[in-house]
């Protein structure tokens, strides 16, 4: 009996919140449907998947996104509303976590997220200039201007974005996970798409409740909301004092030395010239089980596939035989 209680309970669903905007292709003449204009068509498709991936991308499987999108009596001009269905029971777990931003999730925090909110220029004003604060994916897509981005810092609950000789752009880490999700680029790259239609003028997106202007996109943003190429991208590079234990006999091979860090197997090129030219010699003599204290460098580096980490030692600095040499401490 618990148990189909537990199941009719974690099934129950409520509405949460509500966010509203409209979205404005100019230009569209009144006799010019959405389906006649298949650049128009793809961006408002694309802007049903960007607010439904972003809202997966903040709050998970919390809440279950809805989005609507009507056309209005305006000719090119569209109603958006984003609604959370949430599941009681993931809200119920959400709680156990304590952590407010799933506890009480709401569309208003995916909209300000990308940047799809009414700015409030009083405080705009009183914000420093030269911290080039940015909330939201849309203005940041917009400031970089096309940029490929060369660094990134995580700044406790903060990013700051280096792009070129731009300088620092500090933004909030909901901001720098919605401008790396791919589905929601793809939603921005559908809006410059439109506006490469001759019969679309500017996007304009409002605020339905004040009518305010919150972005206002022409012909000379195309490029800045294009998909970026995709390269691979370096994400750690450092050398440090590590102790490895032989796992194989030795042979020379590019392929790389098979050690254990006394829980993994690493695998590692030998880059020492010096020590291997003392093993290759049989000034030393290698056999497994031997512990080696040397510095190595870990690089690792993001590729379409996935994770990919070399690791190669560039100084051995002391080499123990178990069976033979007394324990001593490790090296700094």
């Amino acid at each position: 009996m618990k148990i189909c209680f537990a199941a009719w309970y974690n099934a129950l669903e409520r509405t949460v919140g509500l966010a509203t905007i409209d979205i404005v292709f100019e230009g569209m003449s009144s006799g010019c449907a959405t389906a006649q204009n298949r650049s128009v068509s793809e961006a408002i498709i694309g802007l049903d998947s960007l607010l439904t991936h972003a809202a997966e991308a903040l709050y998970g499987s919390i809440v279950d996104p809805e989005v609507d999108v009507r056309r209005t009596a305006e000719p090119g001009r569209y109603e958006v509303d984003l609604g959370f269905r949430s599941n009681i029971g993931m809200a119920r777990r959400a709680s156990l976590s304590d952590v407010p931003m799933y506890t009480d999730p709401q569309p208003a925090v995916v909209m300000r997220a990308l940047g799809l909110f009414p700015h409030d220029l009083a405080a705009q004003g009183e914000e420093p200039a030269e911290r080039n604060c940015i909330e939201g994916a849309l203005p940041l897509l917009l400031a970089l201007a096309g940029r490929e981005v060369s660094q990134v810092f995580f700044v406790g609950e903060s990013v700051d974005i280096r792009a070129g000789l731009l300088g620092l752009f500090h933004v909030p880490r909901s901001t720098y996970q919605l401008f790396c999700n791919r589905e929601v680029r793809s939603g921005f790259a559908a809006l410059g798409k439109a506006l490469a239609d001759p019969a679309v003028g500017r996007v304009l997106i409002l605020d339905r409740a004040s009518g305010a202007v919150i972005a206002e996109l022409t012909a000379a943003e195309i490029g800045h909301l294009q998909m970026p190429p995709e390269s691979d991208v370096k994400l750690s590079d450092a050398v440090a004092t590590v102790a490895l234990q032989l796992a194989d006999p030795v042979f020379r091979s590019d392929a790389g030395w098979l050690f254990t860090d006394g829980s993994q197997r690493v695998c590692a090129r030998m880059r020492d010239a010096r020590f291997l030219t003392l093993v290759d010699n049989g000034v030393v003599s290698l056999a497994p089980g031997m512990i080696m204290i040397a510095r190595m460098r870990v690089q690792s580096t993001q590729t379409a596939g996935g994770l990919v980490t070399d690791c190669s030692i560039v100084k051995v600095l002391d080499v123990r035989d178990a069976r033979v040499h007394l324990p001593m401490p490790g090296l700094p």
